[in-house]
């Protein structure tokens, strides 16, 4: 409490001081200027006086200096000291220092110093001492000059009485004056002080029963200020505070119904990590056991080996003791297959490892004997004791590698045979779409031929003959005979006859030229295809379509397969034609027997060629025949995998690779079983497709 009161005279002492201490300063630098200004107008006042009484002087004295009568100037000079008090002396000094010296006492005549006639001739006053005179007094010097004759100067001495008493008046008076105004200033600065701080020193007693716990209290300031504003503010502080407050009060109350309910949980949570801890030893010795007896090479490292099983020292041909603290480098050759330095490759893989990125590669090893072995590695980043780890597990797959070389050795055969029994399925089309042409050659050769022997042209001959026998009577035969008169229109129905069967013939003949013609085309197409495999040409994608379809004409001819063309985009596409051909009438022919499987009369092929996103052209074959199960969705392309007797099962698979070769996809979609299905060939539209 006692604090409070000395903060609150503080206070208002700090501000009362500090406006009075600006009042004192103003009066002292009052004082300051405006004493020496009235020092300065009394000494000038002395200055012209003295300067009056020099010039009354010098008058008188240059009439003396004519007449040479120097007792006018000692009298009138008498007369003027005698008749002023203020008049200490006056001193008349000619230049080769003769001096007349008047004073109340009497004059005198008599040589003073040099001081007395300056070398300087201006007129110059000051207070001081005179030596002479033994005197303190206000002298004043004024050159005497006639008729162009420096002839001597004119001193006068005037008494400092007036003067000091004059200063010592002002002295006194400002020395009052400044005193009543300091009074007056602190206590209006006193007054003034408390009626500022009132208003603070309410505020603070609120702040101060906000602090002893009233949170209730509110500032009540009405002053019209920053101060009334400050209040404001206070108070809205103040109801946040309250209100905060007793959040917190309910918050306390939940936060302690939740440290119980904690601490009831961390027992239960300090009986499990007991449990746990017990769990984690017999795991830890579980994972040692694992360790050392995994089935394959298990090792800790950071850049060197730290620890590993007895699978990595048989990896390495080793033992343990010439692993740990050695580097993977040391159990490689110099390079890797792909020409990669092993210590840097190794470094590389380390580092992606430890930076969070797992790792799974191959890499060739050197054992210590100096044999190589392929592995599979894998790299993982761990925690081991606080300290980052990589976990690296191993498996010899030379083998493994071994075999994959000779499957991919198989897997190229079976393309050649692949791409070969495409070319048979091909040449089988041509074959027996040349045979079924060949059967309308055949049937047209045999019509040819019997009206070529069916034909009345013999009848011709006998009417020849007929004629010949009568030519020597030839107009009586024809008018009179009756044979002779039929003759004419049998003639006549001759001629209409070989004219209806040479028109047969004609026909029957076009036809022939016609089909030797379309032999001519499939033969044609065929040698097309098979010089241009493997070369990538820009071609129109229904061209290659209606191709397909014209190599599989006569088998979906014959098994009454209807054909619906759909293309609502023709673009032009760069394609290895033979093996798009390929794919397209094998899903044609896939398409074909699943038509005919499904015993339908309605037999349904569809050929859809449409763009997407301008990125890709797609070739959709859609039939209508026994669809295809679910399940057999996911494998439909898998080598191998066929649903026919008679089929091989890589038809399909290879289509999906050669697709893929060129940059595009083969899907197959089905609603199930007797729904039909739609195959759909992917190709992009661009080159650059075909580069990825």
């Amino acid at each position: 409490m006692n604090n409070t009161k000395t903060r609150r005279f503080g206070i208002t002492l700090k501000i009362a001081m500090l406006a009075w201490l600006i009042t004192f300063v103003t009066m002292s630098i009052f004082v300051v200027v405006i004493i020496p200004q009235q020092k300065r107008t009394f000494l000038e006042n002395l200055e012209s006086k003295a300067n009056g009484v020099a010039v009354s002087i010098r008058d008188v004295a240059a009439g003396a200096v004519v007449n040479e009568d120097y007792g006018t100037l000692v009298e009138h000079c008498m007369q003027i000291v005698k008749g002023d008090k203020s008049i200490e002396y006056l001193v008349i000094t000619k230049n080769n220092g003769e001096s007349w010296i008047h004073e109340k006492s009497g004059w005198r005549c008599s040589p003073l110093p040099d001081q007395w006639h300056s070398t300087t001739r201006a007129p110059s006053g000051g207070i001081s001492v005179v030596s002479e005179f033994h005197r303190r007094v206000f002298h004043y010097s004024q050159p005497f000059d006639y008729s162009g004759i420096q002839w001597g100067w004119v001193h006068v001495g005037l008494s400092l009485e007036t003067y000091d008493h004059s200063v010592a008046t002002v002295y006194r008076r400002t020395g009052i004056l400044a005193l009543i105004c300091i009074l007056l200033s602190l206590l209006a600065s006193v007054l003034y002080t408390r009626l500022l701080v009132r208003p603070i020193l309410t505020l603070q007693s609120v702040v101060r029963r906000i602090a002893s716990g009233d949170l209730s209290a509110r500032a009540v300031i009405h002053t019209g200020d920053e101060v009334e504003l400050l209040a404001n503010s206070f108070n809205a502080m103040a109801g946040s505070l309250q209100q905060s407050h007793a959040e917190v009060l309910n918050y306390q109350q939940t936060l302690e119904q939740r440290v119980k309910d904690r601490t009831i949980e961390l027992e239960k949570e300090i009986a499990e990590r007991k449990q746990a801890e017990g769990a984690l030893r017999d795991s830890e010795a579980r994972y040692r056991t694992l360790f050392d007896n995994a089935a394959e090479a298990v090792w800790l490292m950071t850049d060197v080996f730290l620890d590993c099983n007895e699978m990595a020292c048989t990896l390495w041909a080793c033992n343990r003791e010439d692993i740990i603290g050695h580097t993977p480098a040391e159990f490689s050759p110099p390079t890797q297959p792909d020409g990669k330095d092993s210590a840097q490759a190794a470094k590389e893989r380390i580092d992606a490892a430890l930076g969070g990125h797992p790792q799974l590669f191959y890499w060739l090893h050197k054992r210590k004997d100096g044999t190589l072995v392929d592995a599979e590695i894998s790299l993982t980043d761990v925690t081991v004791g606080g300290q980052r780890l990589l976990l690296a597990m191993g498996r010899d797959i030379t083998e493994r590698k071994r075999a994959q070389t000779q499957v991919e050795d198989l897997h190229r055969q079976l393309l050649d045979i692949s791409r070969e029994a495409g070319m048979a399925e091909v040449a089988t089309n041509v074959l027996h779409n040349v045979g079924n042409v060949l059967n309308s050659v055949n049937v047209s050769t045999a019509l040819v031929s019997k009206k070529i022997r069916e034909s009345r042209v013999s009848s011709l001959a006998k009417v020849v003959a007929l004629m010949r026998a009568h030519q020597n009577d030839l107009p009586a035969f024809l008018t009179q005979d009756p044979n002779g008169m039929e003759l004419c229109d049998y003639l006549d129905n001759l001629a209409q006859y070989l004219s209806k069967e040479q028109t047969g013939i004609l026909t029957e003949i076009e036809s022939l030229n016609a089909n030797i013609e379309h032999i001519k085309e499939i033969v044609t197409m065929q040698q097309g295809y098979a010089r241009a495999y493997g070369i990538v040409e820009t071609l129109p994608i229904v061209d290659l379509v209606e191709d397909t379809l014209r190599l599989n004409a006569g088998a979906l001819a014959r098994h009454q397969v209807q054909v619906i063309r759909d293309y609502t985009a023709t673009p032009s596409v760069p394609v290895d034609k033979h093996k798009v051909l390929q794919i397209l009438i094998n899903l044609v022919r896939n398409a074909k027997y699943a038509l005919d499987e499904s015993g339908r009369k309605d037999k349904l092929l569809t050929i859809r060629v449409a763009t997407d996103h301008d990125d890709f052209v797609g070739i959709s074959v859609i039939d209508n025949g026994v669809g295809i199960p679910p399940e057999n969705l996911t494998r439909i392309f898998a080598h191998g995998f066929t649903t026919r007797k008679d089929g091989h099962g890589f038809g399909l698979h290879s289509g999906a690779v050669a697709v893929k070769e060129m940059g595009g996809s083969l899907s197959v979609h089905s609603d199930g079983p007797g729904q039909g299905a739609a195959f759909t060939l992917s190709l992009p539209l661009h080159q650059k497709h075909e580069a990825l």
